[in-house]
C-alpha cells in the first residue's frame, strides 16, 4: 500500500512539473506576443513617416485639392491616376497587431492559470489576468481607432475640398495616426 501511495505522489509531482513547464511556455509565448506588438507599432510609425514625407513632397497638389469644388477634379485624379506605385501597409500592421493582441490574450489566460481547473493544486492568478487584460484591451482599442481614422480619412470624398473641413481632417488624420501607435507603445 505504501508503494501505491508513493506512486501517486510521484505521478502528482510529474503532473505539477508538466504544468509548471506549460506555465513557462505560456509566459514565453506572451513575451513573444509583446515583441510582435512592439514590431507592428514601430512599423506603423515608419509607415506614418513615409506617408508624411509623401504628403510634404505632394503638398502643392494637396493645396489644390483643398480649394472648394475647384479641387474636386484634383481629388478625383488622385484616386483614379495617383498612388499606383505607393505602398501603404499600415492596415496590415494594424490588423497584425490586433491578431497579436488576441493571441496574447490566450497566452495571458494560460499563464495565469485561468484555463486550469484543478482545484487546490493550482490557483488562478486573477491579478495578473486582470492587468494583462486591461492593457490588451487598451491596445486593441488604440489599434481599432487607428484603422477607423484611416478609413474615415480615405472616404472623405468631396467634403475634403471644403476649406475648413479639408485641412482640419488632414490635421486630425495625421495627428491621430501618429498618436495611436505611440499610445500602443506606451501601453
Amino acid at each position: 500500500m505504501c508503494d501505491s501511495d508513493s506512486d501517486g505522489d510521484d505521478k502528482k509531482d510529474v503532473f505539477e512539473k508538466d504544468l509548471d513547464r506549460g506555465d513557462s511556455a505560456c509566459m514565453e509565448a506572451l513575451e513573444s506576443n509583446w515583441d510582435g506588438l512592439l514590431a507592428a507599432t514601430i512599423l506603423e510609425i515608419i509607415q506614418w513617416s513615409w506617408d508624411f514625407l509623401d504628403f510634404v513632397i505632394k503638398l502643392p497638389a494637396y493645396a489644390l485639392m483643398q480649394l472648394p469644388f475647384i479641387g474636386l477634379p484634383f481629388l478625383w485624379g488622385k484616386y483614379v491616376f495617383g498612388n499606383k506605385i505607393y505602398a501603404d501597409w499600415s492596415r496590415t500592421y494594424a490588423h497584425g497587431a490586433q491578431a497579436d493582441v488576441r493571441m496574447a490574450r490566450n497566452n495571458s489566460r494560460c499563464a495565469s492559470n485561468i484555463y486550469v481547473a484543478f482545484g487546490k493544486s493550482l490557483k488562478p492568478d486573477y491579478k495578473f489576468a486582470g492587468d494583462t487584460e486591461f492593457y490588451l484591451n487598451s491596445i486593441s482599442a488604440a489599434q481599432s481607432f487607428y484603422v477607423g481614422f484611416m478609413d474615415w480619412h480615405e472616404h472623405m470624398g468631396w467634403l475634403y475640398t471644403l476649406w475648413p473641413i479639408g485641412p482640419l481632417s488632414e490635421l486630425v488624420y495625421r495627428g491621430a495616426t501618429l498618436a495611436l501607435p505611440i499610445v500602443t507603445l506606451m501601453l
